[in-house]
């Protein structure tokens, strides 16, 4: 147990709650999530973060800017653009330039990204289904 969360709550009221004890369960729990992608992923040298990226731009169909993805993703990741890049090295997304506005970069999934989110979603769908 963290030193500060004792000296903040000494008569332990906090760890004892209910609601301390459920929100501590959701984090393992997607702590948990997060380890069995990474898992899953590991033939295709994917990391949780990848992966969300193909998740995401496979549920909506169409290319997103950079900052319309970085808004969907399950977790904060300040390095999204360094993401995007490592997923583009891979041949897994394509980005392009906006036509007004070359700042504006759009990421789609590219064959070969969205052959393996569509091999990969069942697998993490039935493990996810087993940890929840």
């Amino acid at each position: 147990m963290d030193i500060g969360l004792r000296k903040r709550d000494p008569a332990g009221r906090l760890r004892k709650s209910k609601t301390y004890r459920k929100a501590f369960a959701v984090v393992r729990s997607s702590s948990e999530i997060v380890k069995t992608i990474d898992g899953l992923c590991i033939d295709d040298r994917l990391t949780f973060y990848q992966f969300s990226i193909l998740f995401v731009l496979n549920m909506h169909g169409r290319g997103l800017s950079l900052m319309e993805l970085s808004d969907e993703l399950p977790h904060r990741a300040p390095d999204s653009s360094r993401l995007v890049q490592r997923l583009a090295d891979k041949g897994m997304v394509i980005k392009t330039h906006g036509l007004e506005d070359a700042r504006i970069v759009n990421i789609t999934l590219s064959p070969v990204g969205k052959e393996t989110i569509n091999r990969l979603i069942p697998a993490v769908e039935e493990a996810i289904g087993l940890l929840l």
